[in-house]
């Protein structure tokens, strides 16, 4: 249903998968900010912590949909 509506709303893809807290996603983003791929948004370096832990923002996520 959520692809569904998302798709209505002009998305072209949709993904869902179970929240999970990973040493991978967290490399990751690390990697990103080091390469300067977040280019005009330092808030992307500052909070970075936080924005490699999921549960950090939503301490009783399910699921994500990007």
């Amino acid at each position: 249903m959520i692809k569904y509506i998302l798709t209505k709303q002009g998305f072209t893809h949709v993904g869902i998968t179970p929240a999970a807290k990973t040493e991978d996603a967290k490399s990751s983003l690390n990697q990103w900010i080091e390469n300067n791929y977040h280019g005009t948004m330092a808030w992307m370096s500052r909070r970075k912590e936080e924005r490699g832990d999921i549960f950090e923002y939503f301490p009783e996520a399910k699921s994500v949909v990007s």
